[in-house]
């Protein structure tokens, strides 16, 4: 299974933490709208910064991509992916309107695709980075 990342922000450092407790190869790359964002979270974490939404969706190793951008792209990205073939992982809130839920439902059954949150993962204790706001949310 080789997942990667639309949205190459903060919480993608968790889910990519998240994820190698899965397995170390599971992460594949990711897309941010900063190309030089990409390109530095690539050469921290390892895997391909995509050119372009376009080209990750397009290649053929990626099994499933986790949208972690802001909500209001989570429907667009999810449709983008399920159509492409991928399955999808969001980052809650799912979307910003419960109709497009039931609306990637359906889109995920039209393609035989799993399309789920992925958010409590990262929050686990031991997938949170030593300091900062997620643990001092854990600690108390």
């Amino acid at each position: 299974m080789k997942i990667a990342i639309i949205g190459l922000g903060k919480v993608a450092e968790l889910h990519v933490r998240a994820l190698r407790q899965i397995g170390p190869d599971i992460f594949a790359g990711g897309w941010n709208r900063s190309a030089d964002k990409a390109e530095d979270f690539c050469r921290r974490f390892g895997g391909t910064a995509y050119p372009s939404v376009e080209a990750l969706l397009a290649d053929d190793e990626i099994d499933a991509v986790l949208v972690a951008t802001s909500t209001a792209s989570h429907f667009e990205f999810a449709r983008r992916g399920l159509a492409a073939g991928k399955h999808v992982l969001l980052e809650k809130p799912l979307c910003a309107r419960p109709e497009q839920i039931r609306e990637l439902a359906d889109v995920a059954a039209r393609y035989n695709r799993i399309c789920m949150p992925f958010a409590q993962l990262c929050l686990r204790r031991e997938y949170a980075p030593p300091q900062g706001p997620y643990r001092r949310w854990q600690a108390g």
